[in-house]
């Protein structure tokens, strides 16, 4: 029995263009990219419809980790295939574009999120990437007079009123909360005014004796017997 020996890898047709990561990963990456040209080859140029649009973008994700350039800004292909991320979708051979709202910076707090705008060309095996809007997802906290409330509420601590937003203890003892005085909003804006509001406080009161203490997470202002 004769044997064999190992065969030559079989060579693609003259003018079949190979990007940067095929080149690199071998016969998945033109797969998976050769899949997705040959299905856009068959949709007419501009905004692709909606019966079109789920299989697009699906093969789209599963060659997107074979296009150079895919990863920045920490995109991934899986965040393409999300319910309604992607818009604008367009086909201009040899470009696919679409948008898609990046909301990285909702995790730290941020009431905003960033557009992006995607141009893979399909040939090459490129994907380009451009910030083109910020995008408002909820209201913004509105503007809170901190100084105002801070002398209210010192004004109350003065006259040792009872407040919703205070909480008295024995002797010159009292609890701010905090919590009540500036209820949760955005978590940023929330902290800032809050520590910007115990500062003011702190400032206020110093002149009459009452001292900053901290306890378990709680905040009081405390005044000594003279």
């Amino acid at each position: 029995m004769s044997c064999q020996g190992p065969q030559a890898p079989k060579r693609r047709t003259a003018g079949a263009l190979v990007g940067p990561k095929e080149q690199a990963l071998g016969g998945h990456a033109m797969a998976t990219l050769e899949e997705l040209r040959t299905l856009l080859n068959t949709i007419p140029s501009g905004p692709i419809s909606s019966d079109s649009r789920s299989l697009i973008l699906e093969r789209l994700a599963a060659a997107w980790d074979d296009l150079s350039g895919s990863g920045a800004h920490g995109m991934a292909g899986d965040k393409v295939l999300r319910e309604r991320r992607a818009e604008q979708l367009t086909w201009n051979s040899p470009i696919l574009s679409f948008r898609i709202e990046r909301h990285g910076s909702t995790v730290q707090g941020s009431t905003r999120a960033e557009v992006q705008e995607w141009n893979i060309d399909v040939h090459r095996g490129v994907a380009a990437v451009a910030l083109v809007g910020i995008r408002q997802l909820r209201p913004r906290a509105g503007n809170l007079d901190i100084r105002g409330l801070a002398q209210e509420l010192a004004a109350a601590i003065a006259e040792r009123h009872d407040d919703p937003r205070l909480r008295w203890r024995l002797g010159d003892s009292v609890e701010l909360l905090t919590a009540v005085a500036i209820p949760q909003t955005n978590p940023q804006t929330t902290q800032s005014r809050r520590q910007r509001l115990v500062a003011g406080l702190k400032e206020m009161l110093a002149t009459d004796g009452w001292e900053l203490r901290r306890s378990g997470g709680h905040t009081f202002f405390e005044r000594s017997e003279a």
